[in-house]
């Protein structure tokens, strides 16, 4: 009986290594769905990591989404060959992968078609899901401010979009009664620069880890870790938010916005 190949480590996979086989954490996964978050899922986006630590993206083509998609688990540990997947112990395999940016060098990530970046930092609020209307879509998608703070005191927002907006919380690890502080790590992230203020956003690719096990957390357990520490919180029961609301779109041809007067639309009543 012919033994089976030891995996290949991913730093030493090469292009045309098809019969090769890796053992490897998935990371983080998520359905890339392009522009539209709720369309048809376009592929699944997998980062894996192997015991050596080393890193690599992978994806699930479209039409194998449907088959292969529900074998794997973020977290857990698999041996993946060209069509065969072994679930093995992950006691020697990373839990987290990440390169942090300090807040202060996120400009220089900045750029047309920019690589995910990872930054950490402690919570200082929480803002509310807000809908949001993005050029040429017909529906609004909702989105979620959270401003971080680095350890020289500077503030960074991190917007996340649509479901990422709704599934973040922070009821797992904070009490308003005794609060403490929240060191988020967030990874996935894409970088934004407006009028020379650096921020980034976070959608389907984005994930979070609350207070994380990591050494780069760690001199912020220090300096936190005695302190009361209040969240700037939005009211934990809002009023429900309809992302979905759909634009009445009016067409009117060039000769009648020609004529409309602008002093004829409606004027929305003010409350003294």
């Amino acid at each position: 009986m012919a033994r089976t190949p030891a995996p290949t480590l991913l730093a030493n996979l090469k292009p045309r290594d098809i019969q090769a086989s890796v053992c490897v954490r998935v990371i983080r996964k998520w359905n890339f769905t392009g522009r539209n978050e709720n369309g048809p899922i376009l592929h699944v986006d997998l980062i894996l990591t192997d015991k050596e630590g080393g890193v690599m993206y992978a994806e699930i083509p479209r039409d194998e989404v449907q088959d292969k998609s529900p074998l794997i688990e973020a977290g857990r540990v698999y041996t993946i060959s060209r069509v065969v997947l072994e679930d093995i112990p992950s006691d020697m395999f990373p839990q987290f992968v990440y390169t942090i940016v300090p807040f202060d060098e996120i400009h220089q990530h900045v750029r047309e078609h920019p690589n995910f970046i990872d930054v950490i930092g402690v919570i200082i609020k929480v803002h509310p899901a807000v809908p949001m209307r993005l050029p040429g879509q017909p529906t609004s998608t909702l989105t979620r401010d959270i401003i971080i703070q680095d350890l020289k005191d500077n503030e960074l927002r991190v917007t996340l979009w649509g479901l990422r907006s709704t599934t973040f919380s922070l009821e797992p690890v904070y009490s308003a009664s005794d609060p403490r502080a929240i060191v988020c790590l967030f990874v996935g992230c894409v970088p934004k620069e407006f009028q020379r203020v650096s921020h980034v956003t976070g959608n389907n690719a984005c994930h979070w880890y609350l207070n994380p096990p990591i050494p780069e957390a760690q001199p912020y357990y220090n300096r936190f870790q005695h302190q009361h520490f209040p969240i700037d919180l939005p009211p934990s029961s809002p009023a429900q938010i309809q992302e979905d609301e759909q634009i009445v779109i009016e067409h009117r041809s060039l000769d009648e916005l020609n004529a409309v007067d602008p002093y004829e639309f409606p004027v929305c009543p003010i409350n003294h």
